[in-house]
């Protein structure tokens, strides 16, 4: 190989280094705000995992309300039903 082809391969190996280089930079650059977006997609899911918490143990007390007030209704129902039956029974 003569001097200029080797001066020539280098200066197209040190072209394809450059490249190279933009292109790490860049990936690197990426990398970083995909890295942004998962710890707050990350912190999101902390909280909506406590929202969710929170909702159910709404329900849950909601429902044990529900299950009360229907026990109640049914036991006045049937002391009613009992004094009305007494009632009409004599």
């Amino acid at each position: 190989m003569t001097e200029p082809d080797i001066e020539v391969r280098l200066v197209k190996l040190e072209q394809k280094l450059d490249n190279l280089t933009e292109k790490v930079s860049e990936m690197s650059t990426s990398n970083k705000s995909y890295s942004d977006m998962l710890i707050k997609c990350i912190k999101d899911i902390g909280v909506n995992a406590t929202s969710i918490k929170s909702a159910h143990h709404r329900l849950d007390d909601m429902w044990k309300f529900v299950f009360w007030a229907t026990g109640i209704a049914a036991t006045l129902v049937g002391v009613f039903a009992s004094i009305f039956t007494a009632y009409l029974s004599r």
